[in-house]
Order: C-alpha cells, then structure tokens, then sequence
C-alpha cells in the first residue's frame, strides 16, 4: 500500500487513539469501534490498515523496535553510557508512544525490547564477558539485561520522570559492577 500523507496521517490517528485507550482500560476490553470514533475515523478505514486490534499492537511494536534499532545503529561506537542514554531518550521522547501500557497489553513485548536491549548491551561489554565460559556468556548478558529491564519497567510505571541521563548512568554503573 503506497505510503503518502494521507495514510501516514490515518496511521498515526489510529495510532493515537490506540493509545489514549490503552492508558484508560485494558487492552483485550479495545474495539475497533472505540478507536474509530476516537481517532474521528469509520470502520472501514481502519480495516484498510489493520486486521483487528491485536494486528495494531503487533504492528505498533514492529514500529518501536524498528525505531529503537535505528537510534542504536546511529550510536554504534560511542561509549555505553551514551548508547543507553540515547535508547532511553529516544523512548522518552516518543511521548505518544505509552511503552509502558503496551507492554501491560503484550507482557511478551517486553522480551522483545529486553532482547533488543540485550544484543546493544552484549556488543558493549563483550570485551568484558571474555572472562566468563562461552556457555555463560549469553547467561551472563540476560541477567544484566534482565535487571536492566526491570529499571526500564520501573522508569516507564513512573511516567518516565528522572532524566535519562541518570538511568543510563545507573544501569551502566550496575553492569560495570557485576561484569567486573
């Protein structure tokens, strides 16, 4: 489907008032029909784009993976701090975007950010890893990430206040720790 104005305008509409109702109720209780007259929008459009609501949500976080990736890409080869400072700032400004309602809607979403996470911080301290069993190596990795994770969850539950900045210097601070 060709990608003009209109559609990404549509998209985005849809999109918007996705999550406006994800911060409101639970996901499976979101219908179709509550985005429409929310996103000012009728049915059929939305079928044009998207097969139900749980398409939307597979698709949303498509479109949030694909992004965090980009923003990684461009900070390959700074130190670890910045790279995590800019994952963070990136999601900290996607203020339309609630991270934290989607991963309540799709608790598996969260693995999909941890793992994304997860092959940024294992680039990063791979030169440390070295003195760790290859077998434990990926182990070693998922329990950094892991608690990383849990600081992100805990960052996004409390709207994302403290600066990203200070995330990033915490989380990598613990990872230095434990990998040292």
């Amino acid at each position: 489907m060709k990608s003009d104005a209109r559609t990404r305008y549509t998209k985005r509409q849809i999109k918007e008032a996705f999550f406006q109702l994800l911060e409101k109720e639970p996901f499976p209780k979101i219908t179709v029909t509550e985005i429409c007259s929310l996103a000012e929008i009728n049915r059929s459009t939305f079928y044009k784009h998207y097969y139900d609501t749980y398409d939307l949500l597979q698709k949303s976080e498509e479109e949030l993976l694909e992004d965090l990736r980009s923003v990684t890409q461009s900070f390959k080869g700074t130190n670890t701090v910045k790279l995590i400072e800019s994952i963070l700032q990136q999601l900290q400004d996607m203020e339309h975007m609630p991270f934290y309602h989607m991963i309540k809607a799709d608790p598996g979403f969260s693995n999909q950010i941890s793992g994304c996470f997860c092959q940024e911080m294992y680039s990063c301290f791979k030169d440390k890893l070295s003195d760790y069993a290859p077998t434990n190596r990926e182990m070693v990795c998922h329990y950094v990430t892991s608690g990383s994770s849990s600081i992100l969850s805990y960052w996004f539950g409390t709207g994302m206040k403290l600066p990203a900045c200070r995330i990033a210097a915490l989380i990598n601070d613990l990872s230095e720790k434990i990998l040292s």
